[in-house]
């Protein structure tokens, strides 16, 4: 085989993220606002459990999948239960892929996906922006790269302005369940980061990515379904100093909307959701949170 050199692999951006159990309907939002927003790079998802209708659906939009299988039981990976004694035999083994090739079979949903992200962008070196994120509350009200203008670095997000990881019992418990009782005192005084929607280039998002598996197979106390991807992207993004790693506002280009009054949120006349200074956020993550607006931003996308 014949090692592609730089100057030969053609740049092209990415957007990345997992999916069990969504059907048309529910992927439509994330699907069409994709491609009504301009945005013209690739998008690969990570499936599991979807029909074949839902999979003929994201085939005719251009929307590459991967399968995996997931022996999950409403959304819970079982095997997880016992990570104590996982964790005993991950630490048996010498070699590091192969303590991620076991964990593979134990982890839940919430880690897995950033063990896929990893693995599938150390095989196709011709991704050089790429943002991760969550699929069935995010839709795009512009091209969601755009403003990035060629920065380097791994980007991430605020919630809710002045909200701290102490003052918020489930931010709290994704932060012990991992880290126990020193992590959380670190982070107790931190803003809360939001994990569902990451952007990157790719030298420093692999860096974010091989972080956060360590600190998964580290995990004191790692549990199904318990959000605790969150306790370890603010640990990684408050504590450890992560080359190129830059924390913004909720004022953009994200929006997570999850925890903000609805009195707050702002709208054009085009019933797009602006910041206060009046500009369209590019993603808007969470908005399913609110039924009214919920209505409003997905109405185009259901004939």
């Amino acid at each position: 085989m014949i090692a592609l050199q730089k100057s030969d692999i053609k740049a092209r951006p990415l957007i990345m993220g997992a999916v069990r159990r969504l059907g048309v309907k529910e992927l439509q939002p994330f699907v069409e606002s994709l491609r009504t927003s301009g945005y013209r790079g690739d998008c690969v998802l990570f499936t599991t459990s979807i029909s074949s209708a839902t999979f003929r659906y994201l085939l005719d939009r251009g929307i590459r999948t991967i399968p995996f299988f997931y022996p999950a039981i409403k959304n819970h990976q079982p095997l997880l239960y016992g990570w104590g004694l996982w964790r005993h035999f991950l630490g048996l083994a010498k070699n590091r892929e192969v303590r991620l090739k076991i964990a593979r079979l134990v982890w839940d949903l919430v880690y897995l996906r950033f063990l896929f992200e990893r693995n599938f962008l150390i095989s196709h070196p011709e991704y050089t922006e790429i943002l991760l994120t969550d699929v069935r509350d995010v839709i795009f009200q512009r091209n969601p790269f755009l403003w990035m203008k060629g920065q380097e670095g791994v980007f991430c997000f605020e919630e809710y302005a002045g909200r701290k990881i102490g003052a918020c019992s489930s931010n709290s418990r994704m932060v012990l369940e991992v880290f126990g009782q020193p992590g959380w005192k670190e982070l107790k005084g931190c803003a809360v980061s939001c994990s569902g929607v990451i952007f990157g280039t790719r030298g420093a998002l692999l860096g974010y990515l091989e972080r956060f598996l360590d600190l998964a197979l580290a995990g004191k106390a790692l549990r199904p379904s318990s959000g605790s991807d969150q306790g370890i992207h603010n640990y990684i993004v408050h504590r450890q100093n992560l080359p190129g790693l830059k924390l913004s506002s909720n004022e953009g280009p994200v929006f997570t909307m999850g925890c903000v009054p609805q009195g707050s949120i702002l709208t054009n006349t085009q019933n797009e959701i602006v910041n206060q200074s009046g500009s369209v956020y590019p993603v808007l993550h969470q908005y399913d949170r609110f039924p009214d607006l919920k209505k409003i931003l997905t109405a185009k996308y259901f004939g």
